[in-house]
């Protein structure tokens, strides 16, 4: 019985350091999955920051979007307001420019009739000089 006993005693005792290494495992354990649990919270953290960053970067973009819509339009609105002013300046001042010539052409017109009165003028006046002379002459 005593044998038996002290088999019993060795028994208990190698089960109870086999039951100490496993407690110890399973502290091992235990304190790796709070520190796995830690690491998830931590990477749950960090993938909502993400999200919000990408949202936030979606809502730049599409404010970007807008804007450049909106600069594009403005920029439409001023190139065809500009092309109208091109062409009313461009039609005035080929207007003006006919006025010009025509104004030109009355001008030589008038130059002309002058020479003309001129001529005819100085024609008048040698044909009394000629007539002047021979009725001196006589």
């Amino acid at each position: 019985l005593e044998r038996q006993l002290r088999e019993a005693q060795s028994s208990v005792a190698e089960l109870e350091e086999t039951a100490g290494l496993r407690g110890a495992e399973l502290e091992q354990v235990n304190a790796q999955l709070v520190a796995a649990g830690a690491e998830g919270r931590r990477l749950d953290s960090l993938a909502g920051l993400a999200k919000r960053e990408a949202e936030a970067a979606d809502a730049a973009r599409h404010e970007a979007e807008a804007r450049a819509a909106e600069v594009g339009a403005k920029l439409e609105g001023a190139t065809k307001l500009l092309q109208r002013q091109a062409a009313s300046s461009k039609a005035a001042a080929e207007a003006a420019a006919r006025q010009h010539a025509a104004e030109l052409a009355a001008e030589r017109e008038s130059a002309a009739e002058v020479e003309r009165a001129a001529a005819a003028a100085s024609d008048a006046l040698a044909t009394q000089l000629e007539s002047t002379r021979a009725l001196l002459e006589r």
